[in-house]
């Protein structure tokens, strides 16, 4: 296709799905059952992006481990009940309409994410975006290796990874990507050294498409 890109790979949570909007009512509502406290937005946002196993050790070092798989199993389910009460809203304002104009210009869209197929697909279906990507890798810890299948068949000069947090700059520049943040994300508060960031979903449409 003509432009500078043949593909773009984007992270979901932090990135397209504003998942701490779930993931903190989540957790308020069912750390308790299982003996572990609720977690504010601050302590939350720095291991958004981890893989579930690697995300609740890290939120609850602490914990035992068939507890930490409690309150990630419940969590999980919760995340999505609270998802489904927000609808399309669960998107960052602007991205639905970022992704239709991408896909309308024949971009192919693919997503890599740590998050379990229920997660991902379970978000990007309540967003009405689930049928925009052409591919979509989840559920495994490394996210290098998770964006370098996606990457088969593509030159990575020509497919940018969209992200919000270290380890999309490092799945990124694992693979010779250039790594954009998610500025209307949680690229601005997660600190990771993307090459560029752009601040709205329009923006970023806009160069990928330039």
């Amino acid at each position: 296709m003509p432009g500078k890109y043949d593909a773009v790979i984007f992270d979901m949570d932090g990135t397209l799905v504003d998942t701490l909007a779930m993931t903190v009512g989540a957790i308020a509502k069912y750390a308790p059952q299982c003996g572990l406290p609720p977690l504010p937005r601050e302590v939350i946002i720095p291991v958004i992006g981890y893989g579930n196993h690697e995300f609740y050790r890290a939120l609850y070092p602490d914990a035992a481990p068939d507890v930490q798989r409690w309150v990630e199993d419940l969590v999980e389910a919760g995340e999505l009940e609270i998802g489904r009460t927000l609808g399309p809203k669960i998107l960052f304002p602007g991205a639905a309409e970022m992704l239709r104009c991408l896909r309308e210009a024949g971009m192919p869209l693919f997503v890599a994410s740590t998050g379990t197929s229920f997660h991902v697909e379970g978000c990007l279906e309540i967003g009405g975006v689930l049928t925009l990507f052409d591919r979509i890798a989840c559920g495994e810890p490394d996210k290098i290796d998770m964006t370098a299948k996606l990457l088969r068949g593509f030159d990575p000069a020509r497919v940018p990874f969209i992200g919000d947090s270290l380890k999309d700059v490092e799945a990124a520049h694992g693979n010779g990507l250039l790594a954009i943040g998610a500025g209307f994300g949680y690229a601005r508060e997660g600190g990771a050294p993307f090459d560029v960031i752009y601040d709205t979903p329009q923006a970023l449409c806009t160069a990928l498409l330039g």
